[in-house]
């Protein structure tokens, strides 16, 4: 167990990740404010507390809405829940060529999807919540433990609680957890095995019923190890340790063979740690939209309720304004009203039209407009324009989704590998030979919606040479042997998302071109079978009258 002076010495790093986090906490509570208010939960003042109202300061829903709409389409192009979206393959290329090998990973991946979506591993929830939490503030993580019955179990965290740093290559090699345990809660932990011990106070107040709901600040840290990784002794290439910081008291140590905790970033400034999000370019645009629609609903009801000018005081009878009030003495003994409404005069033409400016500005950020316009389709839209604009599609996506499959997915799917491994999920699955004795690595193919927009270059210029040669076709319309036509189907069927379980394999393909074949040639014997007799029973018969010996008739036998 950690020493007071180890113990001191991991506080004393939170605290200079503290300090550094902080001047970003000032920018993320205004993203939280206007993006999403139920995630305004930054520092110590926040975290206890429960039921607040939130959103007071939201007139304009543009950028919430718009920032679920980014999380849903990070969702749909990066993991699909109704797909396969990634694969393995080995790292030695020829490998990837044997039959045994293919069916081998393909194997392995099936029980990882399984165990993914499995309901007690709450994936599907867990990813979504990332995905709103990157793309609110630029940074969002998520732990994958080891659920209780050797199976997957995801938490996506609030960045309130996340705390970061980088190693000199720039990937996330540090992080720490700071979170709160109710006294129940953290003697809960300790019978599942999570914390080997805890501070005597802690203890008493989980088995007393007026003290199990008080909370304690307690501390996750996982960061490279110092020693040498050795397998074969009691060592980790990466050290956790949970520590109660209210009473510095160290629960836990141990460690991982992979990193437990995935972080991914949106886009990264130079020099900064932490990410940055379409909502922070234009957070300005999404505060004037709040006071402009403010504004907007104080002269709509200015305008539809006026005040009003009254002669006279109030007297016994006040004024009313409501439907079919009866007003005594508000007219004069000669038939003139004795109350006038103000007239505002106020035209709201510009400020709508500014309003709907600072809305676009938002949609735009947000890749909004892009898909809008990618989903327009007009009805007389060719093969070619659509891929086209799949394409632009996927070249505008590329730069910022991309970056989550190699910083965010990559991790995150070694992490569940190494831990389905460790429980004997894959021991039924003999790995083959010839992959045991190369001993390489293994690497991850994706394969999700993003990847496949990515290859539409490849049909686009498919189309764009089958339309080019439409009019040399014309004099020779051998210009098209060119083309191998299996393979140019497979790409645009790879190109447009076609499932590969409606493809037939190029066993199968072969084997109908065959019957394809013997089926010409049948219809060919049966055309000309008749014709040919008769041609040689003509000249067997022409022979005969000239005393020569007559030609057998061979029969005609199908191919």
């Amino acid at each position: 167990m950690l020493t007071k002076a180890e113990v001191q010495k991991i506080l004393d790093f939170q605290q200079a990740l503290e300090q550094e986090r902080k001047q970003w906490e000032p920018l993320w509570r205004d993203c939280a404010t206007y993006i999403d208010p139920n995630a305004d939960d930054f520092g110590a003042e926040t975290e206890r507390r429960q039921g607040g109202k939130k959103g007071e300061k939201v007139f304009d829903n543009t950028a919430i809405m718009a920032r679920d709409r980014l999380a849903a389409a990070h969702e749909s192009m990066l993991t699909p829940r109704n797909a396969k979206w990634h694969g393995l393959k080995s790292s030695i290329a020829e490998l990837n060529e044997d039959e045994e090998v293919k069916e081998y990973f393909e194997a392995v991946t099936h029980r990882v999807f399984a165990a993914r979506y499995s309901p007690k591993a709450n994936f599907s929830a867990q990813i979504g919540a990332y995905y709103q939490c990157l793309d609110t503030f630029g940074t969002g993580g998520c732990f994958i433990d080891e659920n209780v019955g050797s199976g997957l179990r995801y938490k996506a965290l609030h960045l309130g609680e996340l705390y970061i740093s980088e190693d000199f290559q720039g990937r996330v090699n540090s992080v720490h957890r700071k979170f709160t345990l109710t006294a129940k809660q953290a003697l809960e932990m300790m019978k599942a095995g999570k914390f080997e011990s805890l501070p005597d106070d802690i203890i008493r107040a989980a088995n007393d019923p007026a003290r199990k709901l008080e909370r304690a600040w307690y501390l996750h840290c996982v960061y490279p190890s110092e020693n040498q990784y050795q397998p074969d002794r009691n060592s980790w290439p990466i050290e956790s340790h949970y520590i109660c910081v209210d009473h510095q008291f160290a629960c836990a140590e141990g460690g991982y063979r992979t990193m437990p905790y995935a972080v991914g970033r949106y886009i990264t400034g130079p020099r900064e740690t932490y990410g940055r999000a379409p909502g922070m370019t234009v957070l300005r645009d999404i505060q004037m939209l709040s006071e402009m629609n403010k504004t907007a609903v104080r002269e709509a009801q200015r305008l539809a309720d006026p005040p009003m000018f009254l002669s006279g005081n109030q007297g016994a009878n006040p004024f009313s304004m409501r439907p079919g009030a009866m007003n005594y003495g508000m007219m004069s003994p000669d038939g003139k009203p004795l109350a006038q409404a103000l007239a505002a005069g106020a035209d709201l033409s510009a400020l709508l039209e500014l309003i709907q400016d600072r809305r676009q500005s938002v949609n735009d950020a947000f890749l909004v407009t892009l898909f809008q316009i990618l989903l327009d389709k007009p009805p007389n839209m060719t093969a070619t324009e659509a891929l086209l604009r799949a394409q632009e599609k996927g070249v505008l996506l590329t730069p910022t989704m991309g970056r989550q499959q190699s910083e965010f997915l990559g991790p995150m799917i070694e992490r569940e590998i190494d831990i389905l491994t460790e429980a004997g999920q894959f021991d039924d699955l003999p790995m083959p030979d010839i992959l045991r004795e190369a001993q390489g690595g293994v690497e991850i193919v994706y394969d999700a919606p993003l990847n496949r927009l990515q290859r539409t270059d490849e049909a686009v210029g498919i189309l764009r040479t089958v339309e080019a040669l439409a009019e040399p076709a014309k004099v020779d319309p051998t210009v098209y042997d060119v083309f191998q036509w299996d393979k140019v189907a497979r790409t645009m069927a790879d190109a447009n998302g076609a499932p590969a379980s409606v493809l037939n394999s190029l066993e199968e393909m072969a084997a109908l071109k065959e019957a394809r074949k013997a089926s010409e040639q049948m219809q060919q014997a049966a055309v000309l079978g008749p014709a040919i007799g008769k041609t040689i029973k003509d000249i067997s018969q022409a022979q005969a009258i000239a005393g020569s010996s007559p030609v057998p008739i061979p029969m005609v036998q199908p191919a």
